[in-house]
């Protein structure tokens, strides 16, 4: 827990550790987001004295009130979880697990780095996909820095961990497991996933490509590489296009 006894400042807090049952966004608007999209989630609310009297902070104070989350002045817990001078909110949230809705998954697999896992959830949700798998994730899906690079996606999203694919598919036999291999399979240009579909994304180069399923790749002119992220993009605004199509 993130709460313990009263000391000096107004709530003795710690900074989050993995395990721990509540998490924190950081910043007015990732925590206006939380508000808005899963404000049953929320614990507290902790807002600097030099936060601006704006339209940002109106909705914050707004949003806490019609859903009563408790709203505090607090610098000393903002200087102690934050490490920029600019964060003039910050929002205590519980951490809970959602079942996935059968349809359209995402697998993001062997993620390794908070930022990375953060970035493919925000991509995910620009292209309509809310379901999330993760196998085998040694990133932190509940670390602040992980929902800060979501940029509030964390909240748009229904997530479950595996540790292995074998497991999730388990949980789901009526899915159809598409993987993205290095060089193997069927063009992107090409794919058309057959849903209820699931797409495994991995977090390195090679990751999958042992994994079982139907394979497709990414075809780069000359070989050039791109970062992973911008493969993951690509892939998602393809499932996107095609559902829309």
């Amino acid at each position: 827990m993130i709460f313990g006894k009263k000391t000096g400042i107004k709530e003795d807090v710690k900074k989050y550790s993995k395990g721990d049952s509540l998490s924190y966004t950081l910043g007015m608007s990732l925590t206006i987001e939380a508000l808005r999209q899963r404000p049953s989630l929320l614990e507290k609310v902790f807002l600097s004295s030099r936060a601006h009297d704006n339209a940002f902070l109106a909705e914050l104070k707004k949003l806490c009130q019609e859903n009563h989350v408790p709203l505090t002045v607090d610098d000393s817990v903002l200087h102690h979880l934050s490490v920029k001078e600019n964060c003039f909110a910050i929002g205590l949230f519980r951490i809970e697990e959602e079942e996935l809705q059968p349809g359209r998954h995402i697998l993001l697999k062997g993620f390794a780095d908070e930022g990375g896992l953060g970035t493919c959830l925000r991509s995910a949700v620009s292209f309509d996909q809310h379901d999330i798998a993760l196998i085998g994730c040694t990133a932190d899906l509940y670390d602040p820095r992980c929902v800060r690079a979501s940029m509030g996606a964390y909240f748009h999203c229904r997530i479950r961990s595996f540790d292995t694919l074998d497991d999730y598919r388990r949980a789901f036999p009526q899915q159809h497991c598409y993987v993205l291999h290095s060089c193997e399979g069927e063009e992107l240009s090409s794919f058309l996933p057959q849903e209820p579909y699931s797409i495994l994304l991995p977090g390195a180069y090679g990751a999958a490509d042992s994994e079982k399923g139907e394979a497709f790749h990414i075809a780069i002119p000359q070989g050039r590489e791109l970062p992973l992220p911008v493969y993951s993009a690509l892939v998602l605004h393809q499932c996107y296009a095609k559902k829309k199509s």
